[in-house]
């Protein structure tokens, strides 16, 4: 698992033409936006850290980049966004 965690960050990195001190400043901003030190960011802590209102198409935007195959019947409270979706989500909004 580890393993694929690593092919998968080289594959983004790659692609998006990242340095390694790019992808580790970027880290340490998804560090500081969880606040429960999970590793994964929970609904309320992305709507804090973005200064957003809680509004169906902020759900709706946090739900296709935390399970972009669907949450299905999952509770959004059980709903996470993990590193490299998050990394994936910042190199393709810039």
């Amino acid at each position: 698992e580890q393993r694929d965690a690593v092919l998968g960050m080289q594959a983004v990195k790659s692609s998006a033409n990242l340095s390694v001190g790019d992808i580790k400043e970027i880290m340490a901003k998804f560090n500081k936006m969880n606040a429960s030190r999970s590793g994964r960011l929970t609904y309320a802590e992305f709507l804090q850290a973005m200064g957003i209102p809680d509004t169906p198409a902020t759900l709706a935007a946090f739900v296709k980049l935390a399970a972009p195959e669907g949450a299905g019947d999952v509770n959004v409270a059980d709903i996470r966004l993990d590193f490299r979706r998050f990394l994936q989500s910042v190199v393709h909004v810039t």
